[in-house]
Formats: structure tokens, sequence, C-alpha cells
């Protein structure tokens, strides 16, 4: 894991969500809800399968997302966000937002994330 190397909060909290692929990922557990690892696989097109077993490992070492073994018949992992990647949501709202170009108030940021991210 690549690191900033400061102390900044800002700085640590990308150590943690920055690399590419990590808040998309986040994204596609938040719009979907517990997801296999094909499921993921399938919601973001270009990232290669290593690179997502790579990443899922470090969300998961970061305490962002965890992994729950489903029972028969099922009988597959399912990758959930945790009470920790759930709070990204806020996170995720405002970059959906600042790519579309819609202003903010705090009095807006009840819209769900959902919502937001069908915008883009």
């Amino acid at each position: 894991m690549r690191s900033y190397g400061q102390y900044c909060s800002v700085a640590k909290a990308l150590d943690v969500i920055g690399d590419r692929w990590n808040l998309l990922i986040v994204r596609e557990l938040m719009l979907r809800g517990p997801s296999r690892y094909v499921d993921l696989l399938a919601g973001l097109p270009g990232i290669a399968t290593n690179m997502l077993a790579d990443r899922l490992r470090d969300l998961e070492r970061d305490g962002v997302i965890y992994r729950q073994e489903a029972p028969p018949p099922v009988a597959t992992t399912l990758f959930h966000l945790t009470e920790r990647g759930e709070e990204l949501k806020w996170v995720m709202i405002e970059l959906a937002r600042f790519r579309v170009g819609i202003p903010c108030s705090v009095s807006q940021r009840a819209s769900s994330a959902i919502a937001t991210c069908s915008l883009v």
C-alpha cells in the first residue's frame, strides 16, 4: 500500500480510499448491497481480476468492507460495506455533485447516495 506519509487527516483518509478503483468498489457496494466477486467485476468494466482482488483485500484490511461466506445453496463469498464504509456515503454524494456541477448546501445533503450516483 502506498502512503502519503503525512499526518493530515485528508492524507490519512486517502491512504485508505485514494487508490484507483477503491471508491468505485465502494460505489458498487452502496448501489448493489452485498455482492459477489463476479458481480463487482461485472460492475467495474476495465478492472483486472488481480486488481479487484488486491483492492478488496486492502479495503477489508482497512475496515471499509468485510466478507461473509454465504450458506448453501448460494455457497459463495459476499462483500459488504462496514459501518465505516457506509460513512463514505456523503463523500460519494459530494463527488457526484462535484462532477455534475450541482450546487450543494448542508440542507441538500439528505438526498440518497443511490439517487446521486444515478445522476452521473
